[in-house]
């Protein structure tokens, strides 16, 4: 008998015998102990440990130790030998499987790329298995890229199987095996029948097709094989070849029986040469159950990943931030290999909670290093990626035969990056010739190694050679925004901030520009968090920089308050930190957030920098507007008196260059347009005709200030009595249209814009025009929360409906703004307020 199939049935009686189910390295030398005890042979520790696996096997067993196994086991040799025979219980061989099975489906749970309770059963492998287990199918294969979770799959489709008390599963027999356990060591056996029935406990003569075909005909019982990690095999050209013949072999010998199921995890490069061993036998193909949803391009039978399933396994690893990732950041994670690296993320820094799309940039950079920068043949890989890419030219293959020459060069890097998953091959017929191609699986990937090209063609600097490649290249594509991204990236991973401001000045549009600011903002956040942020790029220069090209007070983009955010989070001078604050308590007192507004005051007294704006505190101004939200009456006669002091024109003001006002200049204004709409709203015309006294310029300025003041002015006069003179409501049209071709008006000032085309429509009886203004603009604001302005169009809302007689949607809009002004706890002051 072949020595293997022996040291098998040696290995089995002697656990039996220990009553051990799952040995490990410590149980070897109680092993030795008894054998040495029972037979008086002496029998080493090292021995046993090389007998299951534990210690390195460089020669065969001596007889003098086999000797000493077989006495050993012989106690039980006539039990061994009644269970080992063709007529043994079905009941015996399911107890083999099951223990095994368990075995298996622990030791590759624990090796899962999260921890496997973080992981989701997915729906379609049950579906595929009922369809295949009740069909004339033999063999079915989960065929993926490298990292898409086909052995978690497995594992829950067995674990699916044994839990379930269905008399489909009592009366099967699931082997669920590595594949090392049954194809190592294959040139020492002839086929894997017989390692197969080694490990269920059959004879070795009794054959296993017949078997299970008696067992199936007798009470439709059934052998399921389950065969993982092919990967994990060292596969060679020679050994290759074998274990296909061993696998074919096997499914020959199945035949037309139906008491034997065969399924099996590859991936798609490992498939795609098995499928052309079998591609030209009738009767093993027709014999393959391909999945429901096979794809025959991507040579893979598993989708990615739903978003149900992305937010079900996101809200395992982190139940309370997981709902605020954004949907598109979501989508990204639709393979699992890109949730196992942000669960790693996660865990190396728990407040890492970027908006942008850095979060995913810093995934595929870390999965290239681990990939290919930290492997063998990083080198050759890179170079080949790389060359990869100047022959794509824009397309998303290359026919394998512009790379034979390459192949050559970097055949066992080449062979690599297609077996983890960065490089795929794929046939396509060209009048009537199949010809193969190479691509990359993931675009984010190529969207790399194309920068990282370019990169070192302008010698590597962010210069104007690499924008001018750029733009030739990938102008009115999408890859060009991402190509900047990693721009942004290596620029800050170096601190060069002359590299940093080109980048920013780059002609970008106004949706792209703050998406990269977004980005440069959070990577920032991100390498101080790390503790790798180069004191260069936290200087007063920086932040300067970065704000002249961040449109203020952009509160409908919701990049906009987590770009301050960031910043602040990085920002190391008190000026400068005074600013990003006072940004974000705009946006308080416009959501009615009281204890939000409360910690940022907190926040500013904590400052050593102090400044008065327009001869007034903006601390003591912000404190009175939170009274004012939280209802308390509390005077405050010399910040009244100094406000009544701008309004009436009395500030001496030093004016900067532009003439136009300092950005905390007209933070402080919109506070204090903010308390007058509030405690006195007849006072806001005053308070704009001050501040056009003051800065003439801002009316003809193109700046982004310019476009929010002129619709605020335009807001305050179509509320008011004051009538919106046909001359200026036309001057001011014709600049917002003006900035906003510019890209220097923002989305806030646009919906403001019209809000006031709502009250004028209103004034002129055009109801149907004014309220499909409003409720186009209620949609913005309170998708974005700023409640004071939304409390003010429920109220217009509300008036227009009435007037056209709708009194059901009037109560309605009434009851809205009722019901938001209680939500906010707000003051009566905002209640009563017209």
């Amino acid at each position: 008998m072949n020595q293997t199939i022996v040291l098998d049935k040696i290995r089995r009686v002697i656990l039996l015998k220990a009553g051990i189910h799952a040995i490990s390295p410590s149980d070897c030398k109680h092993i030795a102990s008894s054998i040495s005890k029972d037979t008086k042979k002496s029998i080493s520790e090292t021995t046993v440990k090389r007998l299951y696996g534990f210690a390195e096997t460089k020669s065969n067993f001596s007889r003098y130790t086999l000797s000493a196994l077989l006495e050993y086991a012989n106690e039980i040799e006539a039990e061994f030998a009644n269970v080992l025979t063709h007529e043994q219980s079905l009941k015996q061989v399911q107890q083999n499987c099951k223990m095994t099975s368990s075995a298996t489906r622990k030791n590759i749970s624990n090796r899962s790329g999260i921890p496997y309770h973080l992981t989701v059963r997915r729906i379609f492998p049950k579906l595929d298995f009922d369809y295949f287990y009740n069909s004339s199918y033999s063999f079915m294969a989960i065929v993926s890229r490298a990292g898409y979770g086909k052995s978690t799959i497995m594992c829950h489709l067995v674990q699916q199987l044994l839990e379930e008390s269905t008399e489909t599963t009592e009366k099967d027999a699931l082997l669920f095996v590595s594949a090392r356990d049954i194809f190592d060591d294959q040139f020492q056996y002839t086929n894997l029948e017989d390692r197969i029935k080694s490990k269920i406990g059959l004879a070795e003569h009794t054959d296993l097709t017949d078997y299970f075909s008696q067992q199936y005909q007798r009470n439709g019982s059934k052998l399921l094989i389950f065969i993982d990690s092919f990967s994990e095999l060292l596969i060679n050209n020679i050994a290759k070849p074998v274990i296909f013949d061993k696998l074919i072999n096997l499914i020959c010998s199945i035949g037309q029986s139906e008491g034997i199921k065969v399924i099996f995890t590859m991936r798609s490069n490992m498939w795609s040469r098995f499928f052309d061993r079998i591609r030209n036998m009738p009767l093993v193909l027709e014999k393959w159950f391909p999945g429901l949803c096979f794809d025959i391009r991507d040579q893979s039978n598993i989708p990615p990943l739903a978003l149900e399933e992305i937010d079900t396994i996101l809200s395992k690893i982190d139940p309370e931030k997981s709902r605020y990732l954004p949907q598109d950041l979501k989508s990204k994670l639709k393979y699992p290999f890109f949730i196992q690296w942000y669960y790693l993320l996660k865990d190396e820094f728990p407040n890492f909670e970027p908006t942008s799309d850095l979060l995913f940039f810093e995934i595929v950079d870390r999965f290239i290093a681990e990939k290919i920068h930290h492997t063998s043949y990083a080198t050759e890989k890179t170079i080949f990626c790389r060359k990869l890419t100047v022959l794509m030219q824009g397309h998303k293959s290359v026919p394998k035969l512009l790379l034979i020459e390459d192949l050559a060069h970097f055949k066992n890097a080449y062979r690599e990056l297609l077996a983890d998953g960065i490089l795929m091959e794929e046939k396509q017929e060209e009048d009537g010739i199949i010809a193969e191609y190479v691509r990359f699986v993931h675009p984010h990937v190529s969207e790399y190694f194309i920068f990282l090209e370019h990169y070192h063609l302008a010698g590597k600097k962010i210069n104007q050679r690499f924008f001018k490649d750029i733009n030739a290249n990938y102008t009115g594509n999408s890859t060009r925004f991402q190509l900047m991204q990693w721009a942004a990236k290596v620029i800050i991973a170096k601190g060069d901030f002359e590299e940093l401001e080109l980048l920013i000045s780059k002609s970008l549009n106004n949706y792209e520009k703050k998406a990269l600011i977004h980005f440069i903002a959070e990577s920032l956040k991100y390498l101080k968090s790390r503790g790798t942020l180069l004191p260069q790029l936290q200087q007063q220069d920086l932040h300067e920089m970065i704000c002249s090209h961040l449109a203020p007070l952009d509160f409908v983009d919701s990049r906009y308050l987590d770009t301050i955010c960031a910043l602040h989070g990085v920002s190391s001078a008190d000026r400068q930190t005074f600013f990003y604050l006072l940004v974000v308590a705009v946006y308080d007192c416009l959501s009615l957030k009281k204890c939000r507004l409360s910690r940022r005051i907190k926040d500013i007294e904590k400052l050593d920098f102090k400044e008065t704006v327009f001869g007034l505190s903006p601390i003591a101004l912000l404190r009175n507007l939170n009274h004012l939200l939280s209802g308390k009456i509390v005077a405050n006669p010399e910040l009244s008196w100094q406000i009544e002091h701008f309004k009436q024109n009395k500030l001496t003001l030093e004016h900067n260059e532009q003439k136009i006002p300092r950005d905390v200049e007209m933070l402080v204004f919109v506070l204090m347009i903010i308390r007058e709409s509030i405690q006195n709203p007849k006072g806001v015309s005053k308070m704009i005709d001050a501040m056009i006294a003051y800065y003439p310029e801002i009316l003809v300025s193109n700046s982004p200030f310019s476009a929010y003041f002129l619709a605020i002015m335009d807001l305050s006069f179509s509320r008011g009595n004051q009538s919106v003179s046909e001359n200026l409501s036309s001057k001011i049209k014709v600049k917002i249209k003006q900035m906003k071709r510019e890209q220097n008006a923002t989305k806030f000032s646009e919906s403001i814009y019209k809000l006031s085309k709502a009250y004028q429509s209103q004034k002129l009886g055009n109801y149907e025009i004014a309220i499909n203004f409003a409720t186009h603009c209620l949609e913005i604001f309170r998708r974005n929360r700023l409640r004071l302005i939304e409390v003010g169009v429920y109220e217009l809302l509300s008036e227009l409906h009435g007037a056209i007689g709708d009194i059901e949607k009037k109560n309605d809009y009434l009851y809205q703004k009722l019901k938001c002004l209680n939500q906010e706890e707000a003051a009566p002051a905002l209640i009563e307020s017209k």
